[in-house]
């Protein structure tokens, strides 16, 4: 069956709609092969600027430019998209190959070894047609070391088609198969563009309804397991995770969004949610988004985001919080706390209380200091509809207007309108409010993502 399919194949694959994108291919070639861990870990993102590339023919070999997939001595252009373009192609190839020890240069390594994908031209200069890459296959059991391998850059100019392009190429030289997995690079199937390789099994084959047996006679193929087997993982720490709201000390309502951000080049298999120690929510893709439990009892918690990445890597970050109870409708507020937007606030006989002083924002447990120029700096929060504040407190300030400690200038009486001189000041935004639901982002230190 495979026999068939190489054959039916040769050395181009069968014409494509104009609406789709051009695919790869592979050339299966008899050579010698290392054993596993006997071979270069660096690939070579070859250029072409300023004046082209020229190939020869022979046994493939990326420190002379010697490759068995042309039939004569050939020329391949210039990659033709831009400094940028290149640069951010480069950024995602990184990233695709970021779980495994493998290093991406753009710098010729010149007669160290190394893989090389050459990245310009078009398929008819290597006496192809129809084809956006093409790459040897190396025989089961090994690797052929200083592979060169071909994306041709004048036929397409998105970074994903670009980067998944050149993720499976270079992988062919590898031992990797077309596998039937839409966010895999080792697939025909779209969409997505945008591919990273999956560590979950897949059939072999190039259309959905036609699995078929893989090159070495496996029924399925990893990717991603057999990079990491044949390179090893990479050295890249666990995902830093910082959770950007509510801070430490915040107070809270229940249903609270939680923001944070997870710093890491790879994808993360599972980011969860858990208050004092007990997971409320977990996702294994993007978007990742959480909110606080809607049922929680008032006083401290504890707010913790774990991350753990592709490698089964984990990163934590943890808040202490304080979560308000509910009052208005007959329910008083205790000691120590006043009701203001129907929840029971710290007053300013404790830390970081409406009305306590402050110098910036994290001393106040709503995330909001309020200075002024005639009386310095106090905790507030927004007023109540209609401009109402607690006893002890007026609504000071135009607009929505901040509660703040009766008496002293600048404010206006509870209901008031007013909101007079007395140079207002808010040095942080409030972070107390129950509505909506953050979505988070998660970041790598290359670019945004996920």
């Amino acid at each position: 069956m495979l026999a068939g399919l190489l054959a039916a194949l040769g050395l181009t694959i069968p014409a494509l709609p104009a609406s789709a994108v051009p695919a790869g291919t592979y050339v299966p070639r008899r050579v010698h092969v290392a054993p596993h861990g006997g071979f270069s870990h660096v690939i070579y993102m070859n250029d072409c600027r300023p004046g082209g590339c020229i190939v020869v023919p022979g046994d493939d070999d990326s420190r002379s430019n010697r490759s068995s997939i042309p039939q004569m001595t050939s020329q391949l252009d210039a990659w033709p998209h831009g400094d940028a373009e290149w640069d951010e192609l480069v950024r995602c190839v990184r990233e695709t190959y970021a779980p495994f020890d493998i290093q991406i240069v753009t710098d010729d390594p010149g007669q160290a070894s190394h893989f090389e994908v050459f990245v310009g031209g078009d398929p008819e200069d290597l006496q192809f047609s129809d084809a956006l890459g093409v790459a040897p296959f190396i025989p089961c059991g090994g690797i052929q070391d200083n592979v060169p391998t071909f994306v041709f850059a004048n036929v397409d100019n998105r970074t994903d088609v670009l980067c998944w392009a050149v993720a499976q190429e270079t992988a062919h030289a590898f031992g990797l198969d077309h596998v039937l997995l839409r966010d895999d690079p080792m697939t025909y199937l779209t969409p997505p563009y945008r591919k990273r390789f999956q560590n979950q099994a897949g059939s072999c084959g190039e259309t959905m309804n036609e699995p078929r047996e893989c090159f070495c006679g496996d029924a399925s193929q990893n990717s991603y397991a057999f990079l990491s087997a044949t390179f090893g993982a990479s050295n890249l720490p666990a995902p830093g995770v910082v959770i950007t709201s509510p801070h430490a000390g915040a107070w809270v309502v229940p249903g609270a969004p939680v923001s944070f951000t997870v710093d890491s080049l790879l994808a993360m298999q599972e980011v969860a949610l858990a208050v004092d120690g007990a997971t409320t929510s977990s996702l294994g893709q993007p978007p990742f988004a959480f909110n606080l439990p809607l049922v929680m009892t008032p006083g401290p918690h504890q707010v913790r985001v774990r991350a753990v990445d592709q490698r089964g890597l984990e990163g934590q970050a943890e808040v202490n919080v304080v979560v308000l109870g509910a009052c208005g409708g007959g329910t008083t507020c205790g000691s120590g706390t006043v009701c203001l937007g129907g929840v029971c606030l710290p007053d300013a006989s404790q830390p970081g209380g409406l009305g306590a002083t402050c110098e910036t924002p994290v001393e106040c447990g709503s995330g909001q200091c309020t200075a002024t120029a005639e009386n310095g700096a106090a905790c507030t929060a927004p007023c109540d509809d209609g401009r109402r504040c607690p006893g002890g407190f007026t609504c000071a300030g135009d607009g929505v207007g901040v509660c703040w400690p009766a008496g002293e200038s600048g404010g206006c009486g509870a209901g008031g309108t007013g909101g007079g001189g007395g140079g207002w000041i808010v040095i942080l935004g409030l972070t107390l409010a129950a509505g909506g639901r953050a979505r988070t982002r998660a970041r790598t230190r290359a670019r945004a993502e996920l």
